[in-house]
């Protein structure tokens, strides 16, 4: 069984007329681990320590050369079993 690492973090949305005040939520796969532990430890490490301080669980600081840097925080998942559908169905 694997585990994904998603990396989040909201971006900004622009329209024609320039910043139109709403975030977007982004939600990316980073990396996958074998262990949930294995994820979990590579988050840990990642995060900067005066991040651990912060009394905001959303607010997050990375480490620049992890895979998590460019994002606010994230989210760790079981690997769903990919659906299987009909490839060619005949009638």
């Amino acid at each position: 069984m694997k585990y994904e690492l998603y990396g989040t973090r909201e971006d900004a949305e622009y329209g024609y007329g320039g910043y139109t005040g709403n975030k977007i939520p982004v939600r990316e796969l980073v990396a996958t681990f074998s262990t949930e532990e294995l994820a979990r430890e590579y988050a840990r490490k990642a995060e900067l320590a005066s991040s651990r301080k912060s009394k905001y669980s959303w607010d997050k600081a990375f480490r620049q050369k992890s895979l998590l840097s460019s994002y606010t925080g994230y989210e760790i998942e079981e690997e769903q079993a990919p659906i299987e559908i009909e490839h060619d169905p005949i009638l």
